[in-house]
């Protein structure tokens, strides 16, 4: 690091804001503290808290500066946690609310799905439920799908993963479809832009399989 710049700690995920404000401060001789990410030697990313203070002469004459830099993924993993938590506990209790509030199965389960969307970060969701009469799965709530999007009424037949999910009583997961030429999704992709990844997990109560949540990936 001899003759380098402090810059060789920054890299692409590092807040430009958070520089902008410590180059205005020092730039006005006032102290500085924050929080950014900064990069190890081998690449790897890391939050680190520094604080920088101006070190003055006699004369009021800034000559110099002390920092103090701590590592604080751990905390701010932990808080992150929390975070994540926190909205995990705030979403079940809308669904509670949801549930006891209405009657119409729709508004429930399209409220799991926003939550199930917002807290895995899923591109686009849909729950298919049995029709006890012709126990095959039809659409209830789709959420996330590009506007015109017609999903068929009767699955992909032989090649639905969603019905062998729910046959199997199994949480199937594919990735990389196009890499693998898949054509279950062929109908999805040719009105939507096209997914890479996709599952399907059974919906099960009290023992009996009720429906299938797909989970759709665009990247």
């Amino acid at each position: 690091v001899l003759g380098k710049s402090p810059r060789i700690l920054l890299g692409p995920d590092t807040e430009q804001d958070v520089l902008d404000r410590l180059s205005g401060n020092l730039s006005r001789g006032e102290p500085f503290s924050g929080v950014g990410v900064k990069y190890r030697k081998d690449g790897s990313a890391f939050r680190m808290e520094w604080e920088i203070s101006p070190i003055r002469d006699a004369n009021g004459a800034i000559v110099n500066f002390i920092t103090t830099q701590r590592d604080v993924t751990e905390r701010y993993q932990a808080q992150q946690r929390s975070q994540h938590q926190f909205e995990r506990i705030a979403a079940l209790r809308a669904i509670d609310v949801t549930i006891i509030q209405n009657r119409d199965i729709r508004l429930t389960l399209g409220l799991i799905l926003d939550q199930t969307r917002i807290i895995l970060g899923v591109d686009a969701a849909s729950i298919r439920l049995i029709n006890r009469e012709s126990r095959a799965l039809e659409y209830a709530v789709r959420r996330g799908f590009r506007a015109g999007y017609a999903p068929p009424k009767d699955g992909w037949q032989d090649n639905d993963p969603a019905t062998r999910a729910a046959h199997e009583r199994i949480w199937i997961t594919l990735i990389d479809l196009p890499d693998k030429g898949a054509t279950f999704l062929q109908e999805v992709n040719a009105s939507d832009v096209e997914f890479t990844d996709y599952e399907a997990i059974p919906l099960i109560v009290n023992g009996v399989v009720r429906g299938v949540m797909e989970l759709f990936h665009r990247a």
